[in-house]
């Protein structure tokens, strides 16, 4: 790389600054001998004669350093000379390390024998044609700190030589290969797709060199939000990391590794947190009946599942949803009884873990009442009668059970009776007005009823009188009391004589009531018909 010096000569002391150029003194020699005495002269320059080892020695220990060697040729009775190195002077050049990763540093150290003062002490990288770091023109050390952004193999040499005219080698190392070698990265979510706020992600990776993984690898890990653990994590024997990330909400998150100046990107789409209602149309009914139940969700249910369950009996009532945002489900059950019901999302793969789920909703089925009445005769208003029933359930009868009464005309001595062991119950009644009365009994929202007539006894009389025959001096008459309807079981009805204020006829239940009285010639009575009750 660098060329002997040519041109005109110029003289460089090689010890202090009052000592002869030895250059000086093989100029003189050439001047005075001619061609004849260049190879000994030459010889005399690069220490071959016993003068110039005891010269080059004595400069070693005045000054520390070795004298410059130089070279000096003829032709055409021109002379030349050239610096060829300085005698006694080595350079080692290392490099730390030698097998590195693209973007990894590597540190070249270029060390000489004694001191470069006069010099210039730098490091050539071969494979470029450029020069590296900086130029060191004292000491014996030139530290220089190298990288590379591609996959290669580089040579480097270290270098002495004079400061106006570098291309002139003084000294040389033996070359130095460092070899960068490509590396890359990969990194994965698992899962990426229809994660949830606050799910956990794993994420996964591998560092990796001609297809193997490299081990001992610092990763960092970063993500554009959520909570990412650890950040920064160093690879295993095969090359492999991992970490774990939470996203905190709805979006598009991602999660980026990189290694030694290698990147890989991984993306996560977060989806909304699912929210469930449950809604029964009816909470109580009567086994037999059915109850629809409805499950809404606040975005489609795909690729996940919304299925309901029935927690009583653990039983999952109508078929899974795979799509949409609504179902509903008719359900029944059996016998009487309180079931609870809860709607849950659902991972196909994983149904051990709900997704979410609603609040839970009950539905209770009463048992199946009959109600019996015994039969009520029609009465008559102010009468009292039993109204008596039984309860029964599948035709068993059913004890201990409240049941309220009501009617809608008259009055009851209770408004809730208790069954007995035999299922009867009974209540009082009192008819205080005509007309049809229905008496009902409720028990868990089940009804029965009997009806029955209260009519109107009569309110009402009229009495007339039919003259008779006469004998002796008397008058008979016929007297005829008649009621404007049937009498009550209480009521009855009299004819009084109002001058004698003697009851001449009755009492009497019956609708009519004839009798006839005998008065005397002459006399006059006044008659009554009465209404009792």
């Amino acid at each position: 790389m660098f060329e002997g010096l040519k041109g005109p000569l110029r003289l460089r002391p090689a010890g202090g600054e009052n000592m002869v150029p030895r250059i000086a003194l093989i100029m003189a020699a050439i001047v005075l001998t001619g061609a004849a005495v260049t190879g000994m002269w030459v010889t005399y320059a690069n220490g071959g004669h016993k003068q110039a080892v005891a010269a080059d020695d004595m400069a070693n220990k005045l000054w520390g350093r070795h004298i410059p060697s130089y070279g000096v040729t003829v032709s055409n009775g021109t002379g030349y000379v050239a610096q060829t190195g300085i005698t006694g002077m080595t350079v080692d050049l290392t490099a730390n390390p030698q097998q590195v990763f693209v973007g990894q540093a590597v540190t070249l150290t270029a060390t000489t024998s004694e001191d470069v003062s006069g010099y210039e002490l730098v490091i050539f990288d071969q494979t470029t044609g450029q020069w590296v770091g900086s130029t060191v023109t004292s000491g014996t050390t030139n530290t220089v700190t190298v990288t590379q952004t591609s996959a290669g193999s580089h040579t480097y040499v270290a270098y002495v030589g004079l400061p106006d005219s570098p291309a002139d080698t003084a000294a040389a190392s033996q070359p130095v290969t460092v070899t960068w070698a490509a590396l890359s990265i990969s990194v994965q979510a698992s899962p990426n797709t229809n994660v949830f706020p606050g799910q956990r992600v794993t994420i996964t990776g591998r560092v990796t060199s001609d297809g193997n993984g490299v081990f001992g690898q610092t990763v960092t890990l970063s993500a554009n939000g959520g909570s990412l653990s650890p950040t920064s994590v160093t690879t295993d024997a095969n090359g492999n990391f991992t970490a774990a990330f939470t996203p905190n909400a709805q979006g598009t998150y991602t999660i980026t590794a990189s290694c030694v100046g290698s990147t890989a990107t991984a993306t996560i789409q977060v989806r909304p947190t699912f929210t469930v209602s449950l809604q029964a149309n009816t909470q109580t009914l009567v086994e037999g009946q059915s109850a629809i139940l409805t499950a809404t969700l606040n975005q489609d249910v795909s690729p996940f599942v919304l299925d309901i369950y029935d927690q009583t009996t653990g039983q999952l009532v109508g078929s899974p949803m795979t799509s949409g945002t609504t179902t509903a489900v008719t359900v029944s059950v059996p016998s009487y009884g309180t079931h609870t019901y809860v709607a849950y999302v659902e991972d196909p793969n994983n149904p051990s873990t709900p997704i979410a789920q609603s609040s839970a909703v009950t539905v209770t089925w009463l048992m199946k009442l009959t109600f019996a009445f015994d039969q009520v005769p029609t009465i008559y208003v102010g009468q009292q009668t039993t109204i008596s029933g039984t309860l029964t359930h599948n035709g068993q009868p059913v004890p201990n059970e409240t049941v309220a009464l009501s009617v809608n005309q008259g009055t009851l001595s209770t408004q809730t009776v208790t069954t007995n062991s035999s299922g009867g119950f009974s209540v009082t009644y009192t008819a205080t007005t005509p007309g049809t009365v229905t008496v009902t009994a409720t028990c868990e929202g089940q009804s029965g009823s009997t009806t029955f007539q209260v009519i109107q006894g009569a309110t009402s009389v009229t009495l007339t009188a039919t003259p008779g025959s006469s004998s002796a001096g008397d008058t008979t008459v016929k007297l005829t009391a008649t009621a404007n309807a049937p009498l009550a079981p209480t009521q009855t009805l009299t004819i009084l004589d109002l001058t004698t204020d003697q009851i001449v006829g009755g009492p009497t239940n019956q609708q009519t009531l004839t009798v006839t009285v005998t008065l005397p010639q002459g006399a006059t009575h006044q008659f009554v018909a009465q209404l009792n009750g």
